[in-house]
């Protein structure tokens, strides 16, 4: 809008606005003006007159329609991860963006979406298959991550993972239980933080699994 105001005749066109070029005897509208996608502003002459030009009789800088400084990318969904309770009943969504970080969000009473973590909700991904879908002699992974997990059950072996990823105390006491009496494997990415993170898994789930082994990784890709 700042920049539209140095300008005659400026009326909606399409995504964006055609007013007169200062830079020519323009009878016919043919200057149009958008926002571009990273925030800054097109300015184009249909007639062939330079933007600098254009620019130079409409009182403004080429620093004036440059984008601000300040200006955040747009981040593109790459997936989502749908988390239910033991029941089979979705609770939320983790939506992961292409710059790799997530959000939450979930539905309220009211069908409104909330985008954060549901209070209270503490769920593995794929929760509901662990508990209704695979035996108990059956061996369950255990990974770092829904990706991992969700390319584990494409191949037929069942897989789960914690919600915030791997880390100190993540590992939290609610998760234990539906180990009980089961083989685990536990997976997790090869660094230092991922081999902490299955130690941690295991010490915890040992006292009620039927067994549990942890994957070293570095047998077969070393740092």
């Amino acid at each position: 809008s700042d920049v539209l105001a140095h300008f005659d005749g400026v009326h909606k066109s399409g995504k964006g606005y055609r007013c007169r070029c200062p830079a020519h005897a323009d009878t016919n509208p043919s200057l149009m003006i958008r926002t571009a996608d990273n925030g800054g502003v097109l300015v184009k002459c249909m007639a062939g007159c330079s933007t600098e030009k254009v620019l130079e009789k409409a009182g403004l800088k080429m620093k004036d329609i440059m984008p601000p400084q300040n200006i955040k990318k747009r981040k593109d969904v790459v997936a989502v991860y749908n988390y239910f309770d033991a029941s089979g009943n979705k609770c939320a969504e983790k939506v992961r963006y292409d710059d790799k970080s997530f959000i939450w969000r979930y539905e309220d009473g009211a069908g409104k979406t909330v985008w954060k973590k549901p209070q209270g909700v503490c769920l593995l991904y794929n929760l509901h298959i662990l508990a209704n879908y695979y035996p108990k002699d059956k061996p369950i992974y255990i990974v770092e991550g829904e990706k991992d997990a969700d390319t584990l059950v494409r191949m037929k072996c069942p897989a789960v993972c914690t919600p915030d990823g791997a880390g100190p105390g993540k590992f939290r006491s609610e998760y234990i239980k539906w180990f009980r009496d089961r083989q685990v494997i536990i997976l997790g990415d090869n660094d230092e933080i991922g081999r902490q993170y299955m130690e941690e898994e295991a010490s915890k789930i040992a006292p009620v699994a039927a067994s549990v082994k942890v994957l070293d990784l570095r047998e077969l890709w070393p740092e």
